[in-house]
């Protein structure tokens, strides 16, 4: 149910007009037999054809100049949702099984992963070099139409070097073939096969895009480049002593990308790929880069996942890019927020907060320096002030400070180093507490359900904790070998054999007076209970619920047996 559940109701279905909500109404009467339908398609490896039919909506890319031409469009194919929610069961099984093996320099579509991890650690990077007085080349790769073009023998061949189990690859392979597109327009329909592309709008596009670059970045990083991707925004950072040591490197690498394109059926953009020098070094000579025969040019600047980089890491371009953003905004709110009348001053607070502050603070570990600049700092407050005044409603001749301290805020030059802080403070602070809980001789079986604390940073916040709970994750409850530990109880045997110590692992993965409802939870979340699977399970937030439900379920039954 909860893959029927997850879909928004209020998006549009595919062909068979079918919306969510009727889908997850007609699953939730007779859960049974949808289950039984994927189980026979899984067993079959067939993904039936009518859910592989998309719907082509084509919207309009925003800001282009030119809409007579044809790139100027998006389209998005709207699948039905039946086959969505077939489509997202397969796919959770996939990537148990793969996402552990994806270079950890992609950050696109990945747990606990975000733009602003990817930029933080790029100008870390980029900042150590710097440091240590090398010369720095960024390059940023341009993929022509990357999802679009995602080669599906490629996939398939990356699913199968991945270890992904055959029945799933078999249903892939079924996935994968004779789709085809649907195009409505002015009463005419137009049918069309397609044989590669991440469909959008489609679950399983963004893994199966994490799959085909992944190689890539593992073969650039053995080589000992650092390359790092968002998604289909590839990255490739070289370093040296001398231009020409950075040149052969980077021509080399660049070779390497172009010949893994052409294999992959993948085309880069040599006009459009854009390379920047970033040193501290007064004299150097440029370094003259090829890709494919044709020359890439050094650029003062460069936008990479929303962030403008320039040559001198001064981030002046990005922050005057980011104010003029605001401001457009703010004429928009000065249409309905006077001093008298309009948005009342709560209302123009969340819009501040909500809408404002985020996009000043976007990515703000990476260009923090920049707000301690004199001239950022004007530029901030100017923004600021408008919006201030508005929250206070005060006139215009009010002053920033007057107002900032009246809507108790705090300057956005400060709010900057604030959030930067926090988000350094949080790595540091998580990295130090990982390694003494590793280390730590302590919480032996709390480290079977969370040997990683930062992931059990991410993971415990979003689970129901409560007693029992707390008792199963430690090893701490009414079970044998506990209680004849503090000598509660004369053996610490479980009563399925008097070998046997009754552990809470022991309970959850191998007791077989327990074996009938761990059978069911497996049959109903795919996984198999062992000791090794335990973190996976409850890492997973899609079976983690049911999964707790079960260690709750038995942890109250071992609890009464024993009078504990």
């Amino acid at each position: 149910m909860w893959a029927a559940s997850s879909f928004n109701p209020k998006k549009a279905p595919g062909n068979d007009g079918l919306t969510a909500d009727i889908c997850a109404a007609a699953i939730k009467l007779n859960p049974t037999l949808f289950l039984a339908v994927a189980n026979k398609c899984l067993e079959l490896a067939h993904f039936p054809g009518k859910w592989k039919e998309a719907a082509v909506v084509v919207l309009r890319k925003p800001g282009k100049e030119d809409y007579t031409h044809p790139k100027s469009y998006r389209p998005i194919g709207l699948l039905p949702v039946l086959g969505k929610i077939f489509e997202k069961m397969t796919i959770r099984r996939i990537k148990w099984h793969i996402v552990p093996k994806i270079s950890k320099n992609q950050y696109g579509f990945m747990p606990q992963r975000s733009t602003e991890d990817s930029l933080y650690e790029m100008m870390q990077h980029i900042k150590a070099k710097i440091k240590s007085k090398k010369l720095v080349l960024l390059v940023s790769l341009d993929i022509e139409g990357a999802f679009d073009n995602a080669w599906w023998p490629a996939v398939r061949c990356a699913l199968a070097k991945t270890g992904c189990p055959i029945n799933l690859r078999r249903l892939i392979d079924s996935y994968l073939k004779d789709r085809s597109v649907c195009v409505k327009y002015s009463g005419a329909e137009w049918v069309k096969k397609t044989s590669k592309g991440c469909v959008q709008g489609s679950i399983g596009g963004p893994i199966f895009w994490n799959l085909l670059l992944d190689p890539l970045l593992q073969e650039l990083n053995d080589k000992g480049e650092h390359c790092q991707a968002f998604a289909d925004d590839v990255v490739l950072i070289f370093s040296g002593d001398k231009a020409l040591d950075v040149q052969e490197r980077a021509n080399a690498a660049l070779a390497h990308v172009r010949r893994w394109g052409v294999k992959n059926k993948l085309k880069f953009a040599p006009q459009k790929t854009k390379a920047m020098i970033i040193t501290n070094k007064i004299k150097y000579d440029s370094p003259l880069l090829k890709m494919g025969g044709e020359s890439i040019g050094l650029s003062k600047e460069i936008k990479i996942l929303g962030l403008t980089v320039d040559d001198g890491l001064t981030f002046n371009a990005h922050v005057k890019n980011v104010c003029c953003k605001v401001q457009n905004l703010y004429r928009q709110l000065c249409r309905a927020a006077k001093i008298h009348w309009g948005l009342n001053s709560e209302i123009v607070r969340t819009i501040y907060i909500a809408v404002i502050e985020p996009i000043i603070l976007y990515a703000a570990s990476a260009w923090v320096p920049a707000s301690n600049k004199l001239m950022t700092k004007k530029q901030l407050d100017i923004v600021q002030r408008g919006f201030v005044q508005k929250i206070v409603k005060a006139y215009k001749t009010v002053s920033l400070h007057s107002a900032l301290l009246l809507a108790g805020l705090l300057p956005l030059d400060l709010r900057v180093r604030e959030a930067a802080s926090l988000y350094e403070i949080r790595l540091s602070s998580l990295d130090e507490w990982n390694q003494r809980y590793k280390e730590g001789e302590t919480a032996s079986n709390t480290k079977i359900f969370f040997p990683d604390a930062i992931e059990a940073y991410h993971i415990i916040r979003k689970l129901d904790i409560d007693p029992e709970i707390v008792q199963v994750i430690t090893g701490h409850g009414g079970f044998s070998e506990y209680l004849y530990r503090f000598k509660c109880k004369e053996s610490p045997a479980c009563a399925c054999d008097p070998e046997r110590e009754e552990t809470i692992m022991h309970l959850l993965t191998e007791c077989p007076i327990y074996s009938r409802q761990r059978i069911d939870l497996e049959l109903e979340i795919g996984i198999k209970i062992s000791k090794d699977n335990v973190h996976k399970i409850i890492s997973n937030k899609h079976v983690s619920n049911k999964f707790l439900k079960y260690c709750k379920n038995i942890a109250h039954k071992v609890k009464n047996k024993n009078k504990s």
